[in-house]
């Protein structure tokens, strides 16, 4: 796998449901999904002291994160995301 520097988190987005009740959606109107499940993070990011501050985010919680925040990237022909950890903007429970 791929480790991620600094403040980073790796994600593999979640799926958007194109069925909504009874109404099936075409896939163009179907949005990209803005929640994903973390597959990989950083260490941190270091303070202006030198101390490192480490990630909020753990593997495998699901998250939910800005539309543009992410960026794509292909490992092994797999799609993942990648963004800061402050482009994360909720921990999904």
């Amino acid at each position: 796998m791929i480790e991620p520097t600094a403040d980073r988190v790796i994600l593999r987005r979640l799926p958007t449901p194109r069925k909504h009740g009874s109404i099936l959606a075409p896939d163009s109107a179907v949005k990209l999904s803005q929640e994903g499940v973390v597959v990989a993070r950083g260490p941190g990011e270091r303070n202006k002291q030198g101390k490192l501050c480490p990630l909020d985010v753990e593997v495998d919680q699901r998250v939910l994160f800005g539309v543009h925040a992410a960026k794509p990237i292909d490992i092994d022909g797999a799609e993942f995301w990648v963004l800061r950890e402050s482009d994360i903007v909720a921990i999904i429970e």
